[in-house]
């Protein structure tokens, strides 16, 4: 192998290492973190690489989590956690705060909740989790979303972007521990860089190839 063979070899390497390292996955713990805030200046920032997030809301207050998304299909679900009958409801909010979607209830038997998006661009995002009728106003306290139980929803026209929250239930009764699950790890955004150089390293190979078959 000459040394520009070596050259696309290792800028190969190199990029295919840095994808990589957006793959790992990892539970996030809350309570190892402090407990998780309900704005957009004191969400708990999650690493890169998590696909469980473990946690305990008590009504009326939520919990916020900021993460990364590098693109492509996007579903998050929530439940109880421990045998635990939490009623919870999931939105997701994008880097700005503005409402993306919301759901409480994913069908009629289940007390789980469930958001789907078919593609989520790249990019950084706040989920929230909160329990039944705990629900995300802007800073006029108009709702964001529809105050409805099943189905996903879009944000309601014209409203702002999360600023609290309100809740009306009992809160000795809506509190409790809860699983998040992410269908892949959170992701930081690619870096042009880094996909110039994966890019380059596979056409240098495939070049090599080429002139290895003559």
């Amino acid at each position: 192998m000459n040394k520009l063979s070596l050259h696309f070899f290792f800028v190969t390497m190199a990029g295919i290492c840095l994808l990589a390292n957006t793959a790992n996955s990892t539970v996030w713990k809350e309570k190892n973190h402090g407990d998780a805030g309900q704005t957009l200046a004191t969400a708990q920032a999650i690493l890169d690489g998590t696909d469980q997030i473990n946690g305990w809301v008590t009504e009326p207050y939520a919990d916020l989590f900021s993460f990364s998304w590098n693109g492509g299909a996007f579903k998050v679900s929530a439940t109880g956690r421990n045998s635990s009958d939490l009623d919870t409801q999931l939105f997701l909010f994008d880097g700005n705060g503005f409402g993306i979607r919301s759901n409480d209830d994913e069908n009629n038997n289940s007390d789980a909740s469930f958001i789907s998006v078919a593609t989520l661009t790249s990019g950084n995002y706040y989920l929230g989790i909160s329990t039944f009728n705990t629900d995300p106003v802007d800073a006029n306290k108009n709702l964001i979303f529809p105050d409805t139980c099943i189905g996903q929803f879009s944000p309601n026209p014209g409203v702002g972007s999360l600023s609290n929250w309100v809740g009306d239930g009992d809160k000795n009764l809506s509190q409790g521990p809860y699983t998040i699950t992410f269908n892949k790890p959170t992701a930081p955004v690619p870096e042009p860089a880094t996909m110039l150089l994966f890019g380059t390293g596979l056409a240098g190979l495939a070049g090599l190839r080429k002139r290895n078959k003559k």
